[in-house]
């Protein structure tokens, strides 16, 4: 659907599409208009009454109602007709966790889990390992002090939290900011995997050794079992079931804070990042 389409960072209308939309419906969504007070009379009326959890899908060319039957896509890729909706359904799966040691803990706690948050279809998708003390006290990732120096280097590249996709690969606290366990990892990385599934980013960002030990083995790079310091600010080059992504390993923004001279690399980290990202809009 070429006659209406969404710039996947500014989140703005693009002109020039070939394919013009015809059907012009007289009753126009008014949740519609208010979530995109920009968009001229006519491309909110070729929206109609399109679901509002659906808009984005739309907007982007996503084929909708009949249309998703002739849509062909490779075998094994989900078919993702409502993104925000697939991702609530994870969000409500974690809440209800009921076994393991870290759902006991975050009910003695008061704790809340931290599925992750941000745009559905970010194109850059930030994987942290675990949420620290602020992170589970308001059920969002990266809110204490290193994710605002995450938002800093976000907003030194030209992004902010908004149009990416924040998570962990361990969705609860671990007692006393430990190292995540082999098999917590095991029980909460299906969720991760779904989340990718779903957002189908065209990078992702690693935060750490842990998440980029993660990826690493998901995709079966050779570089599994490398140090974090050999592989950070590198691109690397993974197959998904949705087609091609790159890989950045980066440092945790934390890890600055212990050892203020990693700052240094971590922004030319976040330049490659940009770089990336500009490269593939050429």
């Amino acid at each position: 659907m070429t006659g209406c389409q969404i710039d996947r960072e500014e989140r703005r209308p693009i002109r020039g599409g070939t394919d013009q939309l015809t059907h012009f419906p007289s009753n126009i969504s008014s949740e519609v208009l208010k979530q995109f007070p920009d968009l001229e009379m006519n491309r909110a009326r070729s929206i109609g009454e399109a679901a509002d959890d659906n808009i984005l899908d739309v907007l982007e060319g996503e084929p909708t109602n009949s249309l998703r039957e002739s849509h062909q896509q490779p075998d094994g890729v989900e078919k993702v007709t409502n993104r925000r909706k697939k991702l609530k359904e994870i969000e409500e799966q974690i809440r209800s966790l009921t076994a393991g040691p870290l759902a006991d803990y975050r009910r003695e706690q008061g704790f809340r889990p931290v599925p992750g948050e941000g745009d559905p279809h970010a194109r850059v998708m930030l994987i942290g390992e675990a949420p620290g003390a602020e992170e589970a006290r308001t059920g969002r990732p990266f809110v204490g002090r290193a994710g605002r120096l995450l938002e800093e280097k976000l907003e030194s590249i030209g992004l902010n939290r908004d149009r990416v996709f924040i998570t962990n690969i361990i969705k609860d606290r671990p007692p006393g900011n430990r190292d995540p366990r082999v098999s917590e990892v095991e029980r909460y990385a299906p969720y991760l995997d779904r989340q990718i599934s779903i957002i189908q980013p065209e990078v992702f960002v690693t935060l750490g050794r842990f998440a980029m030990s993660y990826l690493l083995d998901r995709y079966n790079l050779p570089q599994s079992g490398r140090r974090i310091g050999e592989l950070q600010g590198r691109q690397f080059t993974v197959q998904e079931e949705y087609g091609k992504a790159t890989l950045i390993p980066l440092y945790h923004p934390a890890a600055t804070f212990y050892n203020p001279a990693l700052e240094e690399d971590l922004d030319r980290g976040f330049r490659v990042l940009r770089e990336r990202l500009d490269r593939s809009r050429d």
